[in-house]
């Protein structure tokens, strides 16, 4: 386990350790789909689980669904 302070709240970014653990790429891609958590020097880094286009990062305290607002 690995745990981290960012600063930056509206733009989370931390290095990546996939140069150490080639196995943490799904892990970090994961994180970055659902938290919106950057990584530095991770070039594949790509949303699994939502859509490309989708707006925000559904597992953040912060995140509203637009469409359970409206229903």
């Amino acid at each position: 386990m690995i745990k981290v302070t960012l600063s930056d709240r509206d733009k989370p970014v931390i290095d990546s350790v996939t140069s150490i653990f080639k196995a943490a790429e799904l892990f970090e891609c994961e994180i970055f789909d659902l938290f919106g958590v950057r990584f530095d020097g991770f070039e594949g880094l790509r949303r699994l689980f939502m859509p490309e286009d989708w707006p925000g990062f559904p597992l953040r305290k912060d995140y509203v669904d637009n469409d359970m607002i409206t229903r």
